[in-house]
This record gives structure tokens, sequence and C-alpha cells, in this order.
């Protein structure tokens, strides 16, 4: 029932915000989602342990149904509100008719080569991140010896604490830099940066600098928290730049097929993969057979870093032979 919120909630802010802002304004709606799930890690965690994995569920899902209640009875379409109506960018492929059937417009986006490489580099990326943001607590149970509590409550402050502001950050970055650097900069060098704190992060031995911070939490959280600032850098600029490579009128099916992916890499393959090695590496590795699942699974950020730069390679000789074309 919740599938189709983002590509619809994505649409309307690439349709209502100009291009030099865009990227903030999606940072902004993304980090709500960052932040919900930082309450529900922290809270779900003690309520598990006090109500059982039901009813923690059932409580945490009760905002969810007011706050759709409010918007369906109470909000107006931001489109028809004074601030109008966004200009597409320059750079958007207008030519192609978003006026044929499903299957016809989705032939046709997928015949965009930037699309289809933004789209799959998105996509691999999660693959990494959701497996990460799945197992954290659980690795943090078996490889440092906290309670669900202490995990739960760290994994969402820390982890998903940093990744909000890693969101919004990532979103005014976008605006200021795009202009000298262009879009892709973000995303690259959030991957990178990223990868190499989850790395350390992962293979941190338990107990090793804990006196140098706070009782009773591992040093190693602070590679956590520096791994979800910076792992988040890719969405903002990622949409805002998939909201100006296809025309207005297939926003939202360009972003839907966007959401397919990543749902389907990100929360069907990577947990489950996690899960899949953890218990084959479970003879050879014992107790530590996640820690290497998570360094495994991991790579796909790798290969989304070699997608993204051959995106940003097409992109520059796409560039290049639009200027011959003028000055010709």
């Amino acid at each position: 029932a919740e599938s189709p919120i983002t590509a619809a909630s994505l649409s309307l802010l690439a349709d209502t915000y100009p291009v030099e802002q865009r990227a903030f304004a999606i940072s902004c709606f993304t980090s709500g989602a960052t932040i919900s799930a930082i309450i529900a890690l922290t809270l779900g965690a003690h309520w598990v342990e006090q109500y059982g994995w039901r009813d923690t569920l059932f409580i945490i899902s009760i905002p969810t149904a007011l706050i759709a209640f409010v918007f369906y009875f109470f909000m107006s379409d931001p489109r028809h509100l004074k601030y109008g109506v966004a200009q597409d960018s320059i750079y958007a492929q207008s030519p192609i008719d978003g006026s044929g059937n499903f299957k016809e417009s989705t032939k046709t986006l997928l015949k965009l080569k930037d699309y289809r490489l933004l789209i799959y580099a998105s996509s691999i990326a999660t693959i990494s991140a959701n497996a990460f943001g799945m197992w954290n607590a659980t690795f943090l149970v078996r490889s440092h010896d906290l309670t669900l509590t202490q995990a739960g409550m760290m994994a969402g402050f820390f982890g998903g604490g940093a990744a909000a502001i890693g969101i919004l950050l990532s979103g005014y970055l976008a605006n200021r830099i795009a202009q000298r650097k262009g879009v892709l900069w973000m995303p690259l060098t959030g991957h990178i940066l990223g990868w190499t704190c989850m790395m350390t992060y992962l293979v941190w031995p338990k107990g090793l600098g804990d006196t140098w911070f706070f009782d009773n939490i591992p040093f190693a959280m602070v590679f956590c928290a520096l791994s979800s600032f910076f792992s988040v850098w890719w969405f903002s600029p990622s949409i805002t730049l998939l909201t100006e490579i296809v025309p207005k009128n297939q926003r939202a099916l360009a972003i839907s097929i966007q959401t397919v992916l990543v749902t389907l890499l990100g929360l069907g393959v990577g947990p489950m993969l996690v899960g899949l090695l953890s218990d084959i590496l479970k003879d050879v590795a014992g107790s530590e057979s996640l820690r290497y699942a998570l360094i495994i699974t991991s790579s796909s950020t790798l290969i989304s870093i070699v997608i993204l730069l051959r995106l940003k390679s097409f992109q520059a000789k796409q560039a290049l032979l639009n200027q011959d074309l003028i000055n010709y």
C-alpha cells in the first residue's frame, strides 16, 4: 500500500522546485524516512523486549495510518499552490513521448543509456546499504557483545542519526557544487568515503579503543556513524539527475522503475545474501561469520562506483557532442 508514495512524492517535488533547489528539497523529504527509522530502531528494540515483535510492529505502524488520514482529507496538491511548477532542465531529453502505454513508456525510458546506468548504480548500491541496515544490530550483538536493546539504540542513534545529517548535507552541497563539479561528484565521493569507513567498522576488533570513548559504547561506532553519513550522499543528487534526464511527464514512471529495482536488490537480495553467506561461513568463521558476510556484500558499492564513472564519462561525451553541434 505504501509503495507508490516515493515515486509520486519525488515527482511532485520535481514539479514544484526548480533544478537549483531540487536536491535539497529531495534530501529533506528523504531525511523524514531516516528520522523515522531512528525512532523505530531505538524505541523498537526496547519495545520488542517488553511487548514482543507482533505488538511492536503494530505500534510502529499506527502513525502511518494517522498521517495518511490527515493527508487525504486536509492536504492540497502542492502543484496548485502559489509556488507554481518548476521549469524543466535544459538537459531534459524532451523529444521522448510519454503518451504511450505502460509497456511502451518503459521501453522508451530504458533506451536512455544515462537513465539505465543511473538506476543500475542506485540499485546495486542499496544491496550493501540495506543489508548493513538490516544486520547491523545483530552484528553488534554477535561481534561486540551488546544486548539487543543496546545494539538497536546505537544503530539507530549513530547510524540513523548520521544518515539523516548526511542526507540533508548532501542535498545542500549538491545544489551548490553541481554547477562547478557536476551532480555525480557527490554520489561518487559518498560511495568511496562510505565504503572505506564501513570496511574499517566491520574489521575493527572488539574492545579496541573503547577506553577512548564513552563507557559501554564501542569505539567502532565512530566508523559506523561516518559510514552512514557518507553512504547516503548518492540519493538526492541521483534523483535530481534522474528528473533532469527524463521528460516531465515520465518522471513518476522513471522513479517507479528505479524504486522497483532498489526494492528487489536492496530489500530482497541484500539482507538475504548476508544471511546466506553467514550460514555458509559459519563452519569456518564461527560466531564472526556475519562480520565476513557483511564485508563480502559491501563490495557491491565498488560496482556502483564503476557504473557511476561510466555514466560520468558518457555525460561528458554527450556534452562535447552537443557543444560541437551548437558550434556547427
